[in-house]
């Protein structure tokens, strides 16, 4: 089977990329389905509002690369094929009426009629020359506006608001937003408020002050369980017509790590690798074919993170936390990881251990497992616990080495002397 005949590589390793299939998480979408159809259904004709309360807005929580942005990509989808005008943010700043928040609120809008009293109210507080608000009081008339594009879109058609990488927007705009989006959504306004980010998304709306979002539905989002890797690597296969062995998907699977951006690399380099062979199938002999990239390109991706650990001066940190999970079973409750990271019992002490034990989760190197903590990814352990040996390794061939040398250089010290004293 020629390259052609396989038609394109149906699987997209990258950040924020659509895989093929979307495997193990069915129950987080069919939350984010059922929040979707809560604003979609039946609404009083003359205010446009809900019959019925609307639902509690959606938090999808996880370390990089689990599929946070896929997960708000099919919500938006889903959306769409609902009727509900969508505004999508990746990040925010402020709240000025000029940004991106206003213009997607805005589209929403017809052209004719409200659209155009929104516009000229906006041009009324703007300064034409600066493209800044004229009057501090006018932050008042900011949120207002905001409220007022907000509402206008709604009196149409039902809005969904996703924020993407929730935990990077400043904190007092979030807080902002999501104060008006949960004094709508009491009001029964038909909007769905969904927001997508790491683990530090929590301490971020802790600084927003965003009490209120303690309410929401959480969806913590990790690895994948082995049935769900395997789903995820052989069924865009399958969907093609090409035929996976049993033993060639166990291999893919181990490969994986239960990582969904390693299921895209495997496949993608196992696709390939069959293409080259001309073979319309995946055998042993394919994935033997590719596991040498596959091996190079999860080594290096481990190396990036260790290297961005060490930048973030938590490496030392990790290699305490694996000491103790170790010592636990591999399971701790975060006060006693909490309680190792810090030297004394000092405020001091104790602020450092909680600033890095947040980073270690944030980076996903630790996730929480009802109210224990254990490995975020057993592969990565055990990745890091290699190169631990091996430094160690390295260290003492080279105090090895200095201490060969302090006793060379004293051998002919000595012997130096000696010749000076026979002579």
């Amino acid at each position: 089977m020629n390259r052609s005949a396989l038609g394109r590589n149906p699987f997209k390793p990258g950040p924020g990329t659509k895989p093929a299939h979307l495997a193990g998480r069915r129950e987080e979408l069919r939350s984010i389905e059922n929040t979707l159809d809560q604003i979609a259904g039946l609404r009083d004709r003359k205010t446009g509002r809900l019959l019925e309360p609307g639902l509690a807005p959606v938090k999808i929580v996880g370390p990089r690369g689990v599929g946070k942005t896929t997960l708000l990509a099919e919500a938006r989808n889903m959306a769409r094929k609902r009727g509900i005008h969508v505004v999508w943010l990746s990040r925010l700043a402020n709240l000025d009426p000029d940004g991106k928040l206003f213009a997607d609120a805005l589209a929403g809008l017809k052209r004719q009629g409200r659209q155009v009293e929104m516009l000229s109210a906006l041009d009324q507080i703007i300064d034409q020359e600066t493209g800044l608000m004229r009057t501090r009081q006018s932050r008042n008339s900011q949120e207002l506006l905001l409220t007022e594009a907000l509402e206008t879109c709604m009196e149409q058609r039902p809005l969904a608001l996703l924020l993407d990488e929730a935990m990077e927007y400043e904190p007092e705009a979030l807080g902002t937003l999501l104060h008006l989006s949960q004094r709508m959504i009491a009001s029964r306004l038909p909007l769905v408020l969904m927001l997508a980010g790491t683990p530090n998304l929590d301490i971020n709306l802790d600084m927003a002050r965003a009490g209120s979002i303690d309410r929401c539905k959480d969806l913590y989002i990790n690895g994948l369980t082995p049935e769900a890797t395997r789903e995820a690597i052989g069924k865009p296969f399958v969907d093609r017509g090409i035929k996976v062995d049993d033993k060639a998907l166990e291999m893919m699977e181990n490969m994986a790590d239960s990582y969904p951006f390693f299921t895209q690399i495997v496949g993608a380099k196992a696709w390939e690798a069959m293409a080259k062979a001309g073979c319309g199938k995946v055998d042993q002999a394919v994935v033997r074919e590719a596991e040498a990239e596959i091996n190079r390109l999860r080594l290096a991706f481990y190396g990036k993170v260790l290297g961005t650990m060490m930048r973030m001066r938590i490496l030392q940190g990790a290699l305490v936390v694996m000491e103790v999970l170790r010592l636990n079973g591999g399971r701790a409750v975060s006060e006693v990881i909490i309680d190792s990271l810090a030297r004394d019992d000092s405020a001091v002490a104790r602020g450092k251990a909680l600033d890095v034990f947040h980073k270690l989760v944030d980076r996903g190197f630790i996730w929480s497992k009802g109210d224990e903590m254990e490995a975020g990814n057993p592969a990565f352990f055990k990745y890091c616990q290699e190169q631990e040996k091996k430094a160690a390794k390295e260290l003492k061939k080279t105090a090895q080495r200095k201490t060969n040398y302090r006793k060379q250089a004293s051998s002919r010290r000595v012997s130096t002397a000696t010749k000076k004293k026979k002579s």
